[in-house]
């Protein structure tokens, strides 16, 4: 776990103008991408990306430690967590990069936009995971966590996920 905290607090030094030399993909990956968004966006946008990916970091080891001690989170907690290491939150940032439609802090940070997030974040994670277990449905393979929470925290029978 240490080893994880140190891979990941040792990449928000490449969300800056002055980053070190990357020791692995993933610092050589963050400050490319930086470097190449960054010049076109406003000091607002660079901070919401940094939130988001500090979000994303945080709540990955949130994750880790969740596994490592057997815990499922309850699912409440389980959509709380993926709206943020799931990645959709720092996609939609870069959903703005990509289009060239910078969304102004003073309507980024309302409550409709943050709904808004919240949703896209939602969608695409449920329909990963739906994806997720209908393969590991499959393959036998271990249990997604979308079936835990049934098993674990309702009383909904596991039956065979949909299909695509």
């Amino acid at each position: 776990m240490a080893g994880a905290k140190a891979h990941l607090d040792r990449l928000e030094l490449f969300m800056s103008d002055d980053p070190p030399a990357p020791e692995n993909p993933a610092e050589a990956g963050l400050k490319d991408l930086w470097a190449r968004t960054t010049p076109a966006m406003s000091r607002d946008w660079r901070r919401r990306f940094v939130t988001s990916t500090h979000n994303l970091m945080v709540e990955s080891m949130w994750e880790l430690e969740n596994i490592d001690r057997g815990r499922i989170a309850n699912p409440i907690e389980y959509v709380q967590m993926r709206r943020r290491v799931g990645g959709a939150p720092w996609s939609a940032n870069l959903v703005e990069y990509a289009v060239g439609a910078e969304i102004p802090d003073a309507i980024a940070a309302t409550r409709p936009m943050e709904v808004l997030r919240d949703t896209f974040s939602d969608s695409v994670h449920l329909r990963n995971d739906l994806s997720r277990t209908s393969a590991k449905f499959a393959k036998r393979a271990r249990i997604p966590m979308p079936c835990w929470f049934s098993r674990s925290f309702s009383t909904v029978p596991l039956r065979k996920p949909p299909t695509w």
